[in-house]
């Protein structure tokens, strides 16, 4: 009892900040030093409300990132119901934006309408599409992928060329999609990839399951290379900062603000 009271707490109050510094080959040196807070998995819903929302976007200012990063899995719900819950991610500040990609959750309940209402938060949404930033005078590219879930929609589908298509050639492009299953096809096309969707396994028990069914992606930085090209590509992987509200529990996991710092990778 004590145990999965815990574990309850855990999924649904907890929160803690982690910060994770992470090498890219051929990284700008204007770019050293860049911050990214990544933001996965808020699941507003019958159990997460706008405090808590308030809470998290408090907790992310207050980190002062260089831009702020969604990796899907916003909401559980209607937009009528669950959308004044969300209205605190319009107070996220970074001089370089928010920018972020649907994760399968907005695909189950009004997907039209999520996708619609998500950009009224003041986030910039990025449907199989690009922005390109500038810090210090250097220039890289954030694309952002559909989820694979549309497929089961009769949907569009993630399409990194393009989502890609007219960007200009960068030393950096960093990818945003919800599900970290798929980065080895990825590696040729970008240096750093943010993702969350596993929720760390939530309980330990679960996570070889969870590396099963996500290509041993479940939590943290991995690398990922191309033995042909030797093309390398850093996935970060969070294990969101909520849970679905259809399973209410975290035992070994917690919930997650993640503050990467990229640095530039030094020669071997």
């Amino acid at each position: 009892m004590l145990l999965d009271a815990y574990g309850v707490w855990t999924a649904a109050y907890d929160m803690t900040v982690k910060r994770v510094s992470i090498a890219v080959k051929n990284l700008p040196a204007e770019l050293e030093g860049l911050t990214i807070a990544q933001l996965s998995d808020i699941h507003v819903s019958s159990l997460v409300h706008r405090d808590r929302v308030q809470k998290i976007v408090d907790a992310t200012n207050a980190l002062k990132p260089d831009v702020v990063l969604i990796t899907g899995d916003f909401v559980d719900g209607e937009v009528d119901k669950r959308g004044p819950d969300l209205q605190p991610l319009t107070q996220l500040k970074a001089p370089l934006g928010v920018w972020g990609v649907l994760g399968n959750h907005e695909y189950y309940v009004d997907y039209e309408g999520w996708r619609t209402f998500l950009p009224t938060l003041n986030i910039g949404m990025l449907y199989n599409a690009h922005t390109v930033l500038t810090k210090n005078g250097a220039s890289f590219t954030v694309a952002g992928l559909l989820d694979p879930m549309a497929e089961r929609y009769g949907l569009e589908l993630p399409d990194l060329n393009k989502a890609l298509a007219g960007a200009p050639e960068t030393d950096l492009t960093i990818l945003l999609s919800h599900q970290p299953k798929w980065a080895q096809k990825y590696v040729n096309q970008a240096q750093l990839m943010l993702s969350g969707h596993t929720h760390g396994a939530q309980v330990w028990p679960l996570r070889p399951v969870v590396s099963e069914l996500n290509s041993g992606f479940v939590e943290g930085l991995y690398p990922v290379t191309d033995d042909k090209t030797g093309a390398k590509l850093q996935l970060y992987v969070n294990p969101g900062i909520d849970v679905w509200n259809g399973f209410v529990l975290r035992i070994g996991t917690r919930g997650e603000i993640t503050l990467l710092t990229l640095t530039r990778e030094k020669n071997k």
